[in-house]
Formats: C-alpha cells, structure tokens, sequence
C-alpha cells in the first residue's frame, strides 16, 4: 500500500513539473505563488510529500490548468486520452493544451491549416 501511495505522488510531482515547465515558471515563481518556501515546493514535485487540496487548488491555478490536470488518473480512459504526455517536449505539450481551449471549429481548422504550411515550408 505505501509504494502505491509513493508511486501516486511521483507521479503527481512529474505531472506536475512538467505542466510547470511547459507554462515556463520556476518553482520559487509557483512557491511564492503558494505562499510557501520553494523547498517544500520542491517535494511536491519530487514525490516527496503529499500536497494538500488547497495547495492543489493554488499550483493549478499558478499553473493556469484545472486541478484535474495534476493528479494521477490510473487506468482511466482520461489517462488513455493523455498517454501522449510522457513523449512530447513542454512546447508541444503547451501547444496542444492552447489548441484544445479553442473551441470554435473553424478556428481549429484554421490554425491546423497554418501549422501544416508551416511545416512544409520547413521541410522545403
């Protein structure tokens, strides 16, 4: 029971810092955010410690995600959705997070339209 609990937390503490990463903040710029020295900050990431609702709720709001995003989902089909995590860079992860707060389809289709060229014109 404690390695599964042990292994919640790192894997929240990873979740966590690369969501950190991609929005381009330190941890002393999230501590100071939290109110909190940076080294306990720095056991969130870690694993070292758990992290308390109302810090939850501080880091995903430093962080400019919902709290739903920090935590370990299990098998869940939501952890299926974001298996993708683990193998893009903090840039591409923000991209995707900026692509799926548009909601207009047009939009969408838009900027897809735009990366593409982009990307060829790259490969040219």
């Amino acid at each position: 029971m404690e390695s599964r609990r042990r292994q919640s937390l790192s894997e929240a503490g990873a979740r966590i810092r690369k969501l950190r990463l991609a929005a381009k903040l330190t941890q002393t710029q999230v501590a100071l955010h939290l109110g909190i020295p940076y080294q306990v900050y720095q056991r969130y990431e870690r694993g070292d410690a758990s992290i308390p609702s109302d810090r939850l709720a501080g880091i995903a709001e430093a962080l400019k995600v919902p709290v739903e995003d920090l935590v370990p989902t299990g098998k869940s089909k939501i952890a299926k959705k974001n298996s993708y995590e683990h193998i893009l860079a903090p840039d591409e992860l923000e991209l995707v997070q900026v692509y799926r707060k548009i909601q207009d389809r047009k939009t969408r289709a838009g900027l897809l339209q735009v990366a593409r060229g982009l990307s060829s014109a790259s490969q040219a």
